[in-house]
Order: C-alpha cells, then structure tokens, then sequence
C-alpha cells in the first residue's frame, strides 16, 4: 500500500508520526515543487495494513479528527 502525505511540514510530520506509531513504518520526507510544503511517503505491507485494520488504528486516528473533517 503506498500513501502519500502532502501539506505544511509540522502537519505532515505529525501525521507521519502517527504511521510510525500506530504501524511500525517510517517514509520518506521531500519537498514539494514550488511550495515551502512537503511530501511524505510511507511504503505500508499489505499484510501490515490487513492487521492494522483488524486492531482498528484508523478509527482511533479518525476519531481524533473534526468531525467535519471525517467523510474528506
């Protein structure tokens, strides 16, 4: 599974943050093009991503979301 974070930098660290936390992964930071934000990539194991959702990190993840921000 290949996810791609893009945004303001504190932002997208944090996110990623919680990748490291929740899934065991680290990705891979670069700059974006033309804009002082970046792009994180995280290279996530199917098998891992399968687990992960039978433990249910997404809905914690989700949870702490705006809850107008949830259905985005």
């Amino acid at each position: 599974m290949k996810i791609r974070l893009m945004g303001s930098p504190d932002l997208v660290r944090r996110y990623a943050q919680l990748f490291e936390e929740g899934f065991g992964v680290k990705g891979k930071e670069y700059a974006a093009r033309n804009s002082s934000d970046i792009r994180y990539y995280i290279d996530l194991d199917d098998r891992v991503a399968e687990a992960a959702l039978e433990r249910s990190p997404g809905q914690t993840m989700l949870a702490e979301l705006p809850e107008a921000r949830h259905d985005e």
